[in-house]
């Protein structure tokens, strides 16, 4: 079956996000992580990319981007193929690394942007890896929480462009402590996250580039991202 078309909105949030193949481990020790936190700080420069929120967890990896979606693809797929380079370089395997191409949902720049945000920062609570979402050293969630600098994460734009004080802090904090997140994912169970109206304007656009392409579709159909 043919893969479907990812939706061409010219200027974007994506969650984006792999595993390593067979539930594998990604990065072993602290030099991993690092060097991969270093691939996306490099494709961030080379395809103007802006990264309010992530996460790198043993296996797998979270990150909600800023960035056109012409260099989605560059960015996605350089930061997967320089990961990979370098783990058959320093652990001498071969072949697959990832579990088939890196996933993306689309997400709405309003509330939904921090709710997801909170989302991916809640990982190593889920998994047991932490207490607190800050507390885990490879997330954004130290830099909203704790204020450390980790030469990744852009300021979310909800809180921008006012600077992080003691007040906003906190309300990050007691959202990192909600645990409704579930909840909020079920709701958000769809090919993007966002609004209906946001969703609706998504998939109208997917329709008229099918159309355009010559091809008989109704408009909102099989959305792909």
């Amino acid at each position: 079956m043919p893969r479907r078309p990812r939706i061409q909105q010219q200027a974007i949030c994506y969650h984006l996000y792999n595993r390593c193949i067979n539930r594998g481990r990604l990065f072993e020790d602290e030099r991993d992580f690092a060097r991969f936190r270093q691939i996306i700080g490099r494709y961030k420069q080379r395809c103007a990319c802006l990264v309010p929120h992530w996460v790198l967890m043993p296996s797998h990896y979270h990150l909600l981007i800023r960035l056109t979606f012409p260099m989605l693809r560059p960015f996605a797929a350089g930061i997967q193929q320089s990961y990979a380079q370098y783990h058959h370089r320093r652990h001498g395997t071969c072949g697959v690394l990832w579990q088939g191409r890196y996933q993306t949902r689309a997400v709405e720049e309003d509330l939904c942007l921090t709710r997801c945000g909170r989302y991916i920062e809640r990982n190593p609570v889920r998994a047991g890896l932490a207490e607190f979402a800050w507390d885990w050293p490879h997330s954004s969630a130290g830099f909203y929480v704790l204020g450390r600098a980790d030469e990744l994460t852009d300021l979310d734009v909800q809180f921008a462009p006012g600077d992080l004080d003691a007040a906003r802090r906190a309300e990050y904090v007691a959202m990192l402590q909600d645990n409704d997140e579930q909840r909020w994912v079920k709701e958000q169970s769809g090919p993007a996250i966002g609004s209906t109206r946001f969703v609706g304007s998504l998939a109208a656009e997917a329709g008229h580039l099918r159309r355009r392409r010559g091809r008989v579709a109704k408009v909102g159909a099989g959305i792909s991202m």
